[in-house]
């Protein structure tokens, strides 16, 4: 076996620890619903950010909210959502308006 090979053996062992325990992450994360307030949403670029009740910050797409037609959040809506934890940060999935 040549050095390349074990380079790559290494990294290959290393890459799939770290994708199990980012889909343990996520799944544990996932288990519960999320309360917040929506601080800012951009209807132009269909992104936004909410405060979670918890104190955290997260943000939101356009495509993660549930409805029919214009999808849109304003600031100070009141919101309902499940968080995925990502390589870019928190994002809020499925997200509703109480």
């Amino acid at each position: 076996m040549g050095v390349h090979c074990i380079i790559v053996n290494v990294f290959y062992q290393n890459f799939q620890s770290f994708c199990t325990r980012g889909v343990q992450k996520v799944v544990d994360i996932i288990a519960s619903r999320f309360h917040g307030i929506v601080r800012e949403f951009d209807r132009n670029r269909g992104l936004g950010t909410i405060e979670l009740d918890n104190g955290e910050n997260v943000s939101v797409r356009y495509s993660a909210i549930i409805g029919e037609g214009v999808r849109i959040l304003r600031s100070g809506d009141r919101v309902a959502c499940d968080v995925e934890v990502t390589h870019k940060g928190s994002c809020a999935v499925r997200v509703e308006r109480e």
